[in-house]
């Protein structure tokens, strides 16, 4: 297996016997001493890694909207999927093979290596998800966000048709100016999605009756979504202070729109809509609200980690001077193993406070 020499990279089977062991430890999307809490290294994921998981859609339950409400089923999906056992053993000793972990895997590790035919097929069956909400309770949602509904126009044509020119941009000979032109679309489509989540101003969407927790999930997951391409838009601009930048303020984003939400709260705002749908009784439903608002919020927790990391790997690239284009292909083009390590240099002692926290 080799990488580019100017991208320190390194596959995670070198660390195996120290993960296992217990003496270094992933915490979000970093790899740490169990001991110092000194950070060896950024989790960041392959282009086999989304491929895998897009196998496993059909057999996890209905696409991507399906991570967080139905991770559980995902484990043994992608289990059953995966045939390599070095792979496998590699995804246990990083405990990346839960529903949590997996269902943060959206949110992608580090910088998304999805590629763009691969984003627009995951926004694809989001969107379907979405179909049949009324218009005047999204634009009341984002009137209570203070989206300016004007901006935050949503055009999904529009982006079916850049996102599909951006995969081809790879062999076109003018690629900057098509991934120009799709960062500015990409960010009004995303805060029009972060509109609906809400959270900031009006309730969190998975508060709201008037959505079903499928459509709740289903409008995180295309914020999420549209983000980390967003990321990895401006990366291949050679943007990186404004990916940074980004990075950043989705993650401010994340924590005050989704810090506060309880299991408690996502059940007893949606019982009396589920028994009337269902049939049952409020106290049932309650029950079983509660054990998929807990799946939810573990994910949400999960995803939180993997988000706060993201800046730090930007600033990593921008330390050692790592071409963003180059990073990207790199990761595009190994199809050996699900992640890499990307090293931090041997003098550096950064830490995550958010990281390092975590017990």
């Amino acid at each position: 297996m080799s990488f580019s020499n100017s991208i320190p990279f390194e596959p995670p089977d070198r660390f195996l016997t120290e993960l296992l062991a217990g003496s270094l430890r992933r915490i979000g999307t970093t790899i740490r001493d169990a001991q110092t809490g000194r950070m060896v290294g950024h989790l960041q994921e392959t282009r086999l890694l989304p491929e895998l998981m897009q196998k496993c859609l059909p057999t996890a339950g209905g696409g991507p909207a399906g991570f967080i409400l139905q991770a559980g089923q995902l484990v043994s999906s992608i289990g059953a999927n995966i045939q390599l056992e070095q792979v496998k053993t590699m995804l246990l000793a990083l405990k990346l093979m839960t529903g949590a972990t997996l269902a943060a895997s959206v949110a992608g590790i580090g910088v998304s290596a999805a590629g763009f035919a691969l984003v627009l097929r995951r926004l694809g069956q989001l969107e379907h998800n979405l179909a049949g909400v009324q218009r005047e309770v999204v634009a009341a949602r984002l009137v209570a966000e203070r989206i300016d509904i004007r901006i935050a126009t949503h055009d999904w044509a529009r982006i079916e048709s850049l996102l599909t020119r951006g995969d081809e941009a790879w062999v076109r000979s003018d690629a900057d100016k098509v991934w120009k032109d799709l960062e500015g679309p990409l960010d009004q489509e995303q805060h029009y999605w972060r509109g609906l989540v809400g959270g900031q101003v009006a309730p969190s969407i998975f508060l709201d009756p008037h959505f079903t927790l499928e459509q709740a999930a289903a409008a995180y997951e295309s914020a999420l979504t549209l983000a980390a391409t967003r990321i990895q838009t401006l990366l291949l601009l050679e943007q990186h202070a404004a990916a940074r930048h980004h990075a950043r303020e989705f993650h401010q984003w994340h924590d005050r729109s989704l810090s506060t939400l309880r299991p408690v709260a996502i059940a007893s705002a949606r019982s009396r809509q589920v028994a009337e749908d269902d049939g049952i009784s409020e106290q049932d439903a309650r029950s079983k609200l509660l054990q998929q608002s807990s799946e939810i919020i573990d994910s949400v927790r999960e995803i939180e980690l993997h988000v706060a990391e993201r800046p730090a790997v930007i600033q990593n690239l921008m330390e050692r001077g790592i071409k963003g284009r180059a990073y990207v292909e790199a990761l595009r083009d190994c199809t050996e193993v699900p992640v890499l390590i990307l090293t931090m240099p041997e003098h550096s002692d950064q830490q995550s406070s958010k990281g390092s926290a975590v017990a």
